[in-house]
């Protein structure tokens, strides 16, 4: 099962029936406070794995750091060894970096919806992920002319 916010708006579109292309002039389903609830749950059960995340990945980005630390006091005297063991941490750092930035950006959104879940009608939350959902999480089609 992943984890990610576009997962968790699409099962939510899903229990509404709002996923799939509707119909024009077809039977829309009524949504209700369970709907609402249902959003607010899942992205309460995201966002506490979301930060659970952002724990471990903290931790290990500074355990990264006290080793590098450690294996640049160590190897002090050899310049290759500086340079591989330099290069090779802020490489890792980086990376750690970018998943920290993608966890943040989700925890925004998610922080943004469940806010909005407990202000506005049912209808309107689902307009609200809907547009949400198709603008902000799916890819960009490029448009041919």
């Amino acid at each position: 099962m992943t984890h990610t916010l576009a997962s968790t708006l699409a099962s939510y579109l899903k229990t509404i029936d709002q996923l799939e292309p509707q119909s024009l002039g077809g039977r829309q389903r009524t949504l209700s406070d369970q709907d609402s609830q249902f959003l607010r749950a899942s992205l309460m059960r995201q966002q506490r794995f979301n930060n659970a995340m952002i724990v471990v990945a903290v931790v290990l980005l500074c355990a990264l750091f006290a080793l590098a630390a450690f294996l640049l006091l160590l190897q002090r005297n050899s310049v290759n060894a500086v340079a591989v063991i330099s290069g090779t941490t802020f490489s890792a750092m980086l990376g750690i970096i970018a998943f920290l930035r993608r966890l943040w950006l989700d925890k925004s959104a998610m922080d943004l919806l469940l806010f909005a879940c407990q202000g506005l009608s049912p209808s309107e939350v689902a307009n609200l992920v809907t547009s949400f959902y198709f603008k902000a999480t799916e890819p960009r089609r490029a448009v041919r002319t």
